[in-house]
């Protein structure tokens, strides 16, 4: 008895196996990934403030949670499909109404995220502070006119 299946043979098992033509219905919704790719970036921002303010003896930490910040913030940049809002999610028509505020909006997030993840690569806790708080602005200023309040 061989070992090994025959390629055609392994292959018409996972045909029977597995369903036919996997479709975005299948896959998690667009909304539920966006609220992940936010609540990483705000897990990351929050590790980042305790290392800032001390709380925290981890001064390694601070460059790897700055880059997931900056990736993160980029990853943003496909999340916002039309149609991707309504029922289960706080973002407001207004992302789809004025498109291009919300853009520039996530575009200035994305260069206050990089600018944190250089001023943690420079290793000065002060000016990384201050990237800090400029980014959180940055989440305020949007989430302000395009997130609706949590219920």
């Amino acid at each position: 008895m061989p070992r090994f299946l025959p390629s055609g043979v392994l292959l018409l098992a996972l045909a029977l196996v597995l369903p036919a033509g996997l479709s975005a219905q299948d896959a998690p919704p667009l909304a539920s990934y966006r609220g992940e790719l936010m609540n990483g970036m705000q897990a990351h921002q929050r590790a980042l403030r305790a290392l800032v303010g001390g709380d925290v003896a981890e001064p390694t930490h601070v460059v790897l949670h700055a880059r997931a910040v900056a990736d993160i913030a980029d990853m943003l940049q496909g999340v916002w499909a039309e149609g991707s809002g309504g029922e289960g999610t706080r973002a407001l028509p207004a992302v789809w109404e004025d498109w291009a505020d919300f853009r520039s909006k996530l575009e200035g997030l994305q260069e206050a995220a990089a600018g944190l993840r250089d001023a943690a690569q420079g290793g000065d806790m002060e000016a990384v502070s201050t990237a800090l708080q400029e980014f959180g602005q940055t989440c305020r200023d949007c989430h302000t006119t395009y997130r609706a309040r949590a219920n």
